[in-house]
């Protein structure tokens, strides 16, 4: 019975057990335009539609905001800012992550949030 249970088990030791695709993410652009803050992708790499954007606050380690585009999917356009992301008031002296899943792939973005005088000012984070 052991060397049964052995027998079968020995080809998932020798092969290994995949711990799933890794998710390639690529990168997105933060940017303000008008006081608001812009996500945008320079160059997406085909007619990709916007599935979800989620905001993650790396002060709270939780995702703080979540907007699905599952029943309406909008065109990722090129250098156009992601739709969405100016109904999320982002705190000054916060850092964020904002993820944007198409049907292909995923695009993010991480950045600090600062103010100098009344203007909205990002400074994108280093990995």
């Amino acid at each position: 019975m052991m060397k049964n249970a052995f027998a079968l088990l020995l080809p998932l030791l020798l092969a290994g057990c995949p711990m799933g695709d890794r998710i390639n993410m690529r990168i997105a652009q933060s940017t303000v335009v008008n006081n608001q803050l812009c996500v945008s992708v320079d160059k997406p790499d085909a007619r990709e539609k916007i599935l979800a954007v989620s905001v993650w606050d790396y002060s709270t380690t939780h995702y703080v905001y979540e907007k699905s585009y599952a029943t309406a999917p909008q065109l990722l356009e090129p250098g156009k800012c992601i739709s969405g992301l100016e109904a999320f008031a982002f705190k000054e002296g916060n850092k964020y992550n904002v993820s944007v899943r198409t049907g292909l792939r995923s695009y993010e973005a991480r950045f600090a949030v600062s103010k100098q005088g009344n203007r909205l000012v990002v400074s994108a984070l280093k990995n």
